[in-house]
């Protein structure tokens, strides 16, 4: 578990990283790479995700409440058994 509680994360590259049960809540993603990143079971509570690569990432079992997607690049991206309530810019097929 890391905690990276609002954190802001600009450019960041994390391609591949692992950082399952991770708490993002209140943290900024913009123009990251997160490429075939697992995130499973991670929390991104009011995250905000801004023009980021997420092809392939796992986000399995994540808590996505109240967070904030716009301009990412989803393909192949997962979002199995997530929890989504409040959650702007989420498409319904991701649940």
């Amino acid at each position: 578990n890391t905690d990276f509680k609002n954190a802001r994360f600009i450019g960041t590259d994390l391609e591949s990283a692992r950082l399952m049960r991770s708490d993002f809540s209140g943290a900024v993603f913009e123009g990251s790479s997160l490429e075939m990143a697992r995130l499973n079971h991670a929390w991104f509570v009011g995250t905000r995700f801004v023009a980021n690569d997420f092809q392939e990432t796992k986000f399995v079992a994540t808590n996505l409440k109240n967070a904030q997607f716009a301009g990412n690049f989803t393909l192949y991206t997962i979002f199995t058994q997530s929890y989504m309530d409040g959650c702007q810019g989420c498409e319904p097929d991701w649940r």
